[in-house]
């Protein structure tokens, strides 16, 4: 790996240090070697003239014309030698290389310098444009005698510059030629490498990454290049790995988090059927048994209230089941609050004792109607009354409400002398599964589930409202709840009776008239619960007809024709929601009020959807039953 990298790092410096010598070398030799040739040049051409001058200066002794000019033609024949003639004093050129310039007269500058100045030579220099010349003197007697007076003709010699620069270029340029090849060379090894060892594996790794950010987890970088990147990949590849892992668990996990809320579902579902089945006869046979006044009141009193309990249990694991999956709906229903009070405040009636004391106080300008969701309402009330007796051996219990019609709130209080709440243990006593006191084996038993309070916290909050506490431990606790409600002032006036939608509690007590009767089919399977209708409408003048499943209901509905059908809804072999599809679906429109111990708002609906007109949920109570009945006779 090292070697590799040193390598890449050599090559990247030589192409550096080529690029700098490259610029730097035709800079250099443009300058160093064109002045070495220029020095040389003037070497050349004064070594031309040492005694070219002497041999000139006999010839023309002698009158050679012929000779000089030949002399001339040869001398500038040379490359390095552009042009070459001979002055005379007056300017005139004796011989030249140029043929046209014979006899022709030219006043050149150096020439004047020679023959006005006397100098023994002069050189114009002038690199920028190309040009280089040098004038020596011809002396007419002696050579040996040289005297400044005696010179009668001048040699001019201008040398080849552009010559001169060819060939510094034709250098340059394959010096050039020649780094360029050597750079282009390691440019292209460091090319290569950079493309081997840094960019295949960057892109490499770009495709994998991609890859797992697109959820391809089984796919694996493969580079295997013993540096950076193979561990940097093999990093990539075991983070996949953990991933793939991971995402299989929280699968799984998922997968059995659905499963176990499916089956706690279906739990609470069976548990509420199986449940309230037999509640709807204990609570029901206790009831009638406790209107005849013929047994133990006591302990019939005493049955009733454990079914009641046992009911309320079930009713709070699965409010707080549908609180937690946000199942709860509220309704928006109109009701009378004075009506709401004092209903509850007569089912606390027989709760109290010698040793405890209950009492209520409505305040008389309660609104005649409120709007909302009144069943929720009791069941708040209730479970703090609950409570109240529940913690209290001896003493007081106060439930005390009035309306605010500034603020549009309902306030109700519940104040008890028992056993009061700790500081600490009132920060928790609105949680799910939590108590409000810590277990005394001495006074109290383990009876509840510590989700009383908590429905009724979460109930407030869902209709907006507030729930606090005050309380001391040994010295008793105050619940105050607040509601608030909407456009009660435009309300005020107005009685219950007036809406045609509200339903007063007093229709549960209508007694049928002998003279209306009624062809009546019952679905129910369980025979206990068959029984307990029987009681609740024998002194009727209907016509009751009992059936244990949906096929039985077929078949009567086709033998007999019915006013009104009761159907329980979770039958045997034809469930009630299969029967209705099926004789709705025949074009039977019978009034049907279903029966049921399903009491999720999914159900309802799909009991509703099916084709039934109403439904009452079980455990059924006469008054239910009666209330249904009536709603249907004003239907049918």
């Amino acid at each position: 790996m090292k070697k590799k990298y040193f390598l890449l790092k050599l090559g990247s410096g030589l192409i550096i240090v080529l690029l700098l010598s490259l610029i730097f070398s035709i800079h250099l030799n443009n300058q160093s070697i064109e002045k070495y040739l220029l020095e040389d040049l003037k070497e050349e051409a004064l070594l031309l003239t040492t005694g070219l001058d002497w041999t000139i200066a006999q010839l023309l002794s002698n009158n050679k014309q012929v000779s000089i000019q030949r002399l001339i033609n040869q001398l500038g024949a040379h490359w390095k030698i552009k042009n070459i003639k001979i002055f005379n004093a007056n300017y005139s050129v004796l011989a030249s290389n140029d043929e046209q310039e014979i006899n022709q007269i030219i006043k050149d500058d150096l020439v004047k310098k020679i023959f006005q100045e006397k100098k023994l030579k002069v050189i114009n220099e002038n690199l920028e444009e190309n040009i280089f010349e040098i004038a020596i003197p011809i002396y007419g007697e002696s050579y040996n005698s040289i005297s400044k007076s005696n010179i009668n003709n001048v040699l001019f010699i201008r040398l080849n510059i552009i010559g001169i620069k060819n060939i510094v270029y034709v250098f340059n340029k394959t010096v050039g030629i020649n780094n360029l090849f050597v750079f282009s060379f390691f440019l292209l090894a460091t090319i290569v490498l950079f493309i081997i060892l840094i960019y295949k594996p960057l892109y490499k790794l770009n495709i994998g990454t991609n890859l797992i950010a697109a959820g391809r987890y089984d796919n694996k970088i493969e580079i295997n290049h013993n540096d950076i990147f193979e561990t940097l990949a093999n990093n990539f590849n075991k983070m996949t790995d953990e991933i793939k892992i991971r995402n299989e668990k929280l699968k799984k996990a998922k997968k059995e988090a659905e499963q176990s809320n499916a089956a706690k579902a279906k739990f609470l579902v069976r548990m509420s059927h199986d449940i309230k089945t037999p509640l709807n006869s204990i609570m029901g046979f206790t009831s009638v048994l406790l209107d005849k006044k013929e047994y133990d009141d006591k302990k019939l009193q005493l049955i009733n209230k454990s079914a009641r309990y046992l009911n309320n249990l079930i009713n709070d694991v699965l409010d707080i089941s549908r609180i937690n999956f946000n199942k709860i709906k509220l309704e928006d229903k109109i009701f009378s609050p004075a009506e709401l009070l004092e209903d509850i405040a007569g089912m606390f009636d027989y709760e109290k004792t010698k040793d405890i004391k209950f009492m209520y106080m409505f305040d008389k300008n309660l609104p005649e109607i409120l709007r909302g969701d009144a069943d929720r309402i009791k069941q708040i009330i209730t479970n703090l009354l609950s409570n109240a007796f529940k913690y209290t051996k001896n003493g007081n219990i106060l439930l005390k409400a009035y309306y605010n019609y500034d603020e549009d709130k309902l306030y109700v209080k519940v104040k008890d002398t028992g056993i009061g709440i700790s500081k600490e243990r009132q920060e928790i006593i609105f949680d799910s599964f939590e108590k409000g006191y810590e277990f005394n084996k001495k006074y109290f038993d383990k009876k509840g589930l510590g989700l009383g309070l908590a429905i009724c916290k979460q109930l407030t909050d869902l209709m907006g409202g507030d729930i606090d506490v005050e309380s001391e431990k040994d010295k008793g606790s105050l619940f105050a709840l607040q509601l608030p409600f909407e456009n009660t002032q435009d309300n005020k006036n107005i009685k219950p009776e007036d809406d045609e939608n509200y339903q007063s509690e007093k229709e549960y007590e209508i007694v049928f008239s002998g003279d209306f009767k009624l062809d009546i089919l019952i679905a129910e399977d369980d025979s206990l619960n068959q029984e307990l209708i029987f009681e609740y409408l024998k002194d009727t003048n209907f016509n009751l007809k009992f059936v244990e499943n949906g096929l039985e209901v077929l078949v009567e509905l086709k033998n007999q024709e019915f006013d009104l059908l009761l159907l329980d809804i979770g039958m045997p072999f034809m469930n009630g929601l299969e029967t209705m599809e099926k004789f709705r679906s025949e074009g039977n429109n019978i009034y049907t009020i279903a029966t049921t111990a399903y009491t999720h708002q999914e159900d309802i609906n799909k009991i509703i959807k099916a084709g039934c007109n109403n439904y009452i949920t079980k455990p059924i109570s006469k008054g239910k039953l009666y209330k249904a009945i009536n709603l249907a006779i004003k239907s049918i």
